[in-house]
């Protein structure tokens, strides 16, 4: 066994610990994060009052209906944003494929010159596209987990519990 295959089995456990991983770490960072902000805010007065008011701030958004509905067509602009890079990485894969098969015949269109900077990496532009499409997609439903109309009030109690638990500890510094 080369050094190479040594690396690459290394390279694919490590791929391969990191899909199984990824979801229940997600889980955990999600529900310890509040914990640990709130920790590390506790050793500073100026860091514990930031803190409060940040967490104030956001109690005000979760209590104002504009914010809500400014989320909404956030969310929506970005559904069209995700739409867009998809149909714009299908048509470039079309492109590929039709260029790669010559299912079409060679035109100025389809066989575009060399120096144009696209011509010679259509697959990777295809490729980058779907990524961002993804990842927006991805940035899309994490923060419309807020719009959940039933989630809202225990949004708001678990805020309002973390405020006052902030502020015992900022009436003992």
């Amino acid at each position: 066994m080369t050094h190479g295959d040594i690396i690459g089995l290394w390279a694919l456990g490590l791929a391969i610990l990191a899909l199984v991983l990824h979801v229940p770490l997600t889980m955990l960072a999600h529900h310890y994060l509040p914990k640990v902000e709130d920790y590390i805010a506790s050793y500073s007065r100026e860091r514990l009052t930031k803190r409060i008011a940040k967490l104030q701030h956001w109690l005000e958004q979760l209590n104002d209906p504009q914010y809500f509905e400014d989320i909404e067509w956030k969310f929506r602009e970005r559904l069209f944003l995700v739409m867009y890079c998809f149909g714009v990485g299908f048509v470039i894969q079309a492109g590929t494929l039709f260029l790669a098969t010559r299912a079409v015949p060679n035109s100025w269109f389809w066989k575009p010159p060399s120096s144009l900077p696209f011509s010679n990496h259509l697959p990777e532009y295809a490729v980058a596209f779907f990524l961002l499409g993804v990842w927006f997609a991805g940035r899309n439903m994490f923060e419309s987990a807020s719009l959940k109309p039933s989630k809202r009030p225990k949004l708001r109690l678990e805020i309002q519990a973390q405020i006052d638990a902030l502020k015992v500890k900022l009436d003992e510094f």
